[in-house]
């Protein structure tokens, strides 16, 4: 019966030159393709195609969480990675009538052998992942398609269940400072990169627990050929089929990111793959022609139109098997971008803008599209990347220079500005000998959040120099003061310089206002470290700008990450004068009015 169906809906496509009625036109402009099928293809020339063995595979299905379903097509023999092979497709209808579309990819099952690594069993099968954005009853469709024709489809439903999860990261829309849940709560990034393992992907499960033990929720994660890519030398351009053990290892940190509430900036390509400089990789590229590949030099990456189209095909199966997840933050294009060989600012910008593009056309839930350059005084800002990243690593003073960098650049370009790469070194080790104590780290963590930034600043050197050393500790500080920060409130923003004055000079202080309260970290200008020696501070006043009424004032450990001299205060003339409790290195407060 189905077969009959189907040449039924192939006449009509024939005679009509459109796809299979009006809906299915909307759902391939949905995933940017045409508006039809191609002409003149024979009736004989097209494929028989049966989609069968549909199961849902996830034991409980809940909104916002991940729902996967897996499927066979009997009669497909061509490349499973092409879409111009064979085009995949899930239609999800939920319970309001909203619809969306989710590519579909080619998945192989692996079992870890300890000590040995992943190893495939079982035979591969098709697979859609998808996240309910709403409780109820879901319907969906899966479509195989080939060059515009619709060959089969088959249906069926599921019904998801309440959760706690609070959906897809956005910007925050008032001021588009920061980043927010789908469901309003705010997201302040803490955190670290974390971005490939050393041993094998269970290193994830040590850095991830002890990371999200100390109140972290931020890692930057690499696709590099080291570790999780899904293209390099021993797959060629088109076919990822010799990769997808790092694929399903890719599937497992993001699992343990999800467990342990940590947000992923998904790093797609690095800057040595198509380098010959600097960190070079491209002697090794299956772009390179010397591997095979149709490219002469790297530069050639950002505008010939193959290549382009070929990594399109990438990007949508990095969609299809990760983009159900509400723990990717970004899907960062590039890190450090500007260190590709002969770079050119016009034809990298040209690129992004179109790839960010097409990912947004694919990608149903819309996460954030971001990229990287090592110049911390130029980042790419072009209007389609949703936020900007900041390096740096040779910053003289963190609590001055990350505030001045994030204050410039949300002024200049009206986005989140997240300081994702910092440190004192291109070593991990040397890191360690000038400054074991992690006394740049501990700046660095709270001049980013207090200064204006989407989040803390982020260290780069999380296997030679966090973990060894023990640093998680001074992640808990921070993540505990991001609390009592009313991120949502709307009249929320930075202090200025009259707002705030020091009876100290060597004291500064950076943070927030609102129309009921301040939010600031008061620090030893002096203090780092080069300069380790820190000043005792006694008879410290701090006077500050708040409107007059009854105020609870807070004093906070930024070491300990608690609350201490709890007081009552009374602002007169829009003055509030505070004598401070003696401190040292550095001290949060927080002034509320009283309720």
């Amino acid at each position: 019966m189905r077969k009959w169906i189907l040449l039924v809906i192939c006449i009509a496509q024939l005679l009509a030159v459109v796809g299979c009625g009006d809906s299915s036109r909307v759902h391939e402009e949905k995933n940017g393709e045409p508006n039809g099928p191609e002409p003149g293809i024979p009736l004989e020339d097209l494929p028989s195609w049966t989609i069968k063995d549909v199961s849902i595979v996830t034991d409980e299905i809940k909104k916002w969480n991940k729902v996967e379903i897996s499927f066979l097509v009997d009669g497909f023999d061509g490349n499973p990675f092409d879409p111009e092979d064979i085009d995949l497709t899930g239609e999800f209808t939920s319970p309001s009538g909203e619809k969306y579309v989710m590519p579909a990819f080619w998945y192989q099952p692996y079992q870890e052998f300890k000590n040995l690594g992943v190893y495939p069993v079982g035979n591969p099968d098709w697979r859609l992942r998808f996240a309910p954005t709403e409780v109820g009853t879901w319907k969906y469709s899966i479509y195989s398609r080939y060059k515009g024709y619709t060959i089969d489809s088959i249906s069926g439903e599921f019904k998801a269940a309440d959760s706690d999860n609070r959906g897809f990261i956005r910007i925050e829309p008032e001021k588009r400072r920061h980043f927010i849940f789908d469901n309003g709560e705010p997201y302040i990034a803490v955190g670290e990169n974390v971005c490939w393992y050393n041993h094998s992907y269970l290193d994830y499960e040590r850095w991830y627990t002890a990371l999200s033990e100390n109140g972290g929720n931020y890692s930057r994660v690499w696709m590099a050929t080291w570790g999780f890519a899904l293209v390099w030398k021993e797959t060629g351009i088109s076919d990822y089929t010799n990769r997808l053990d790092r694929a399903y290892q890719l599937d497992k940190v993001m699992e343990m990111a999800e467990e342990k509430g940590i947000y992923t900036a998904l790093v797609i390509l690095n800057h040595g793959q198509f380098s010959s400089q600097t960190n070079p990789e491209w002697h090794d590229n299956p772009y390179n022609k010397k591997n095979g590949g149709y490219l002469d030099s790297p530069k050639q990456f950002f505008t010939d139109e193959r290549a382009k189209e070929q990594f399109k095909k990438r990007l949508r199966y990095i969609v299809a098997r990760w983009g159900y997840s509400t723990n990717i933050l970004t899907w960062e294009l590039w890190n450090e971008v500007n260190g590709t060989d002969s770079y050119s600012k016009r034809n990298v910008e040209a690129w992004h803008g179109e790839m960010a593009e097409y990912l947004k056309s694919i990608d149903p839930y819309k996460h954030l599209v971001s990229s990287s350059t090592w110049w911390t005084d130029r980042p790419i800002a072009i209007d389609e990347l949703d936020f900007i990243n900041v390096h740096a690593y040779s910053l003289k003073n963190f609590c001055i220079e990350i505030p001045r960098y994030q204050s410039e650049f949300y002024e200049d370009f009206k986005k989140p500005v997240l300081f994702s790469e910092m440190g004192i070194a291109h070593d991990g080790n040397e890191t360690a000998k000038m400054d074991p104590e992690g006394i740049h780290l501990h700046q660095g963590l709270w001049a980013g959040m207090m200064g204006g930034g989407a989040g803390t600043g982020m260290t780069w050197w999380w296997d030679s120099y966090i973990e060894p050393y023990n640093l998680y500790h001074a992640f808990r500080p921070v993540s505990e003061f991001a609390k009592y920060i009313p991120w949502k409130d709307k009249s929320l923003d930075m202090i200025s310089d009259g707002d705030v004055k020091l009876s100290k000079s060597k004291a500064r202080a950076i943070g927030y206002k609102t129309g009921t309260g301040a939010y600031l970290w008061i620090y030893d200008g002096d203090y780092s470290y080069k300069n380790k020696k820190a000043e005792t501070f006694d008879d410290t006043t701090i006077e500050i700008r708040l409107d007059d009424g009854e105020y609870e004032v807070y004093w906070f450990d930024t070491y300990q990450g608690t609350k201490t001299n709890i007081e009552k205060a009374k602002v007169s003339n829009g003055k509030l004068l505070l004598k401070m409790p003696q401190w040292n290195k550095d001290i949060a407060l927080v002034i509320e009015k009283a309720r």
